[in-house]
Parts: structure tokens; sequence; C-alpha cells
């Protein structure tokens, strides 16, 4: 069933070399409660499977749509014995956020694991129902307000516990520029429009920014979190071939960077998964607060087996991570206060 995902889910396909053996370093996940945005497809679906085979009962947060419905069945045929839970949570709307991690807290004793792994790529300049730009309110801002509302239960989590863990999933992406505010902030269609070749480098630096968010909102938390073991981590999936590539090429540009990546340098879905997997299913005596895990070979770590990587100086940056949290909080409108 592990193949069968990945080649529904793949560009094309690409040999397993490292997940076989990397799967059995993880821990049995019974009585454990993990929370998984976008599983719908590739990562995320892979991963919720893979938690669920552990024994996890996998909360699976997605957009209510035909693919979640699908995907709800394809994991309940996959792991019979499995436990999932099914909530809405469209990450366009910060109300749709809030209505989901108020259901959780009124349903759910213990979150052992929020994996924030959901992402859209290199999308155009399309605004949500909030006014932000989709790829930074997608893959980013509403990941921050799901956390800062789930976070009382992961706090209750790790004192009765041990531990619980919030995960953030970057990408080789992050590599560029600065955080620069603007992205953070409420965008108007008109003043991002522009032709080829202006508009594309605008929807991959748009995504870059987003990217380089997830990483910097790992470090800032793990500098907040005080007195209590949330352990903050990163993971990333290195260049492998999910849905992620095959969706944005449909956006009719016939020189499509991220495929061509994938085709020539990138590595299977299940090897992608290891940073994810490890984040969410490793042994917890291995992993601490501020670990940044995924594939560790090449100077970008495109591809490899599962090693702890070095997160470099641009995303502990103190200003970066201070300059973020202050324009999240904007953006969602309240305080992220932690203990």
């Amino acid at each position: 069933m592990e193949s069968s995902v990945s080649t529904i889910d793949s560009i094309s396909l690409k040999p397993v070399k490292w997940f076989t053996e990397f799967k059995k370093t993880l821990s049995s996940q019974e009585d454990k409660v993990i929370a998984i945005t976008g599983t719908t497809t590739g990562l995320g679906l892979f991963s919720a499977k893979n938690a669920a085979e552990l024994g996890a009962t996998v909360i699976l947060l997605n957009r209510p749509s035909s693919r979640s419905i699908s995907s709800y069945e394809s994991l309940k045929a996959s792991v019979p014995q499995g436990n999932f839970q099914s909530i809405d949570c469209d990450l366009k709307s910060f109300e749709s956020v809030k209505k989901a991690a108020a259901y959780i807290l009124e349903n759910f004793s213990r979150l052992d694991v929020l994996a924030n792994n959901a992402a859209v790529m290199a999308q155009g300049n399309i605004l949500t129902e909030d006014g932000f730009d989709i790829q930074m309110q997608t893959n980013y801002l509403s990941h921050f307000l799901l956390t800062k509302l789930l976070y009382p239960l992961l706090v209750k989590t790790a004192k009765s516990a041990g531990e619980s863990r919030i995960i953030n999933h970057t990408s080789v992406a992050r590599f560029g520029t600065s955080l620069n505010p603007k992205y953070l902030q409420k965008q108007n269609c008109e003043e991002n429009s522009s032709s080829f070749p202006l508009e594309y480098l605008g929807r991959w630096e748009r995504y870059h920014q987003s990217k380089l968010a997830n990483a910097l909102f790992t470090y800032a938390l793990k500098e907040r979190i005080k007195n209590v073991n949330v352990k903050a981590l990163l993971c990333h999936p290195g260049v492998a071939s999910t849905s992620l590539q095959s969706n944005h090429a449909k956006s009719g540009y016939s020189f499509n960077f991220s495929s061509f990546m994938v085709k020539y340098f990138g590595q299977s879905l299940e090897d992608g998964s290891i940073g994810l997997l490890h984040c969410i299913c490793g042994n917890g005596e291995k992993i601490q607060s501020g670990d940044f895990y995924g594939p560790g070979w090449s100077p970008f770590a495109w591809w490899g087996p599962l090693t702890r990587i070095s997160p470099g100086k641009a995303i502990i940056d103190e200003k970066q991570c201070e300059l973020l949290w202050k324009e999240s909080e904007l953006a969602i409108g309240e305080p992220f206060l932690l203990e």
C-alpha cells in the first residue's frame, strides 16, 4: 500500500532507497492523538497512514472537498484497524480554522502532535477571504493561528504525558531573501499583478516567504516555550515527488522548474516523508526542541537518509523571529501568549 500511495501522487516513479529501514526506527503511537493538516495527498496522506499503523488516533484536517472524502476512505481501507477523525479545516479561512480548533478542544482530552504540513505552491495572485496571499495564509498564517488555539491542549498533554510536539514543514524554498513583512499583511492583487516572467517570479517569491516563515516560526516558538516540554520541530522533504509539483504544472507555464528538479534530482515520496515522520513518530528521547530533520545529502539536502540538519543563521535570527511573531499576531488579530 505504501508504494500505491506514492504511485498515485507522483509525477514520475522513484525508487524507495531509505524509507524501509527508516520505518523500523519509529516508535509505537498507541494512545497518542496526532493532528495533521493537508492529508488528502502526498506527504500528509502517507504520514497519516503510517501514524495510524503505529497505533495513533489521527486527526485529518482538510478543506471540505471530494478529495478529503476519498482520501479518508482510502486511509480507512488501507489501515482497517486505524482510528481516523476527519475534521473540516480550510486554511484559507481563519474562521474555519477556529471552528476546527474548537471542535478538537471540545472532543479530545489530549493532543500529542500538531503537524503543520499543508501547503500550496507557486500560486498566482489569489487572495483568501481574509484578504491575505493564498500561499502565506495556507502555508503559514493559518498554521500560526491553529497552533495558538491548540497550544493549551498541547501543554496539558506535555504535563501529563511528558511531552508534546509542534511540527512545521519547510522546504529548500526557505533559502533566499530575508523575511519581508509585507507578505504577512493583507494584499492587493492589483499591486502584485504583472506579466510573465515577473508574475512567475513573484509567485515563487511568495512561496519562498511562506516557507521561510514556517522555519522562523519553529525557532520563535522554541525560544518562547518555557517550563513545559512542548517541542518545536522543523522538517523538510528535500526534493520529493508529490502533488505540489503536479498541481503547479497545471499553471500552464512551459518552464516548470519544480517539476524539472523532481524529474532529474528528486526522490520518492516515501523517502521524502522521513523528516516529517521522524518528527511525528520518532523516539522522544532522541528528539529535542529546535531539532530540524530531513534528507541529508547534497549542499541543499535535496535527497538522502534521515539527518539532523543545522538550521543556519537565517532561520534562527532573533530579529527575524521577532518580526515574524509581531506581524503574525497582527494578521490573526490576537496575541499568542505562551507559558
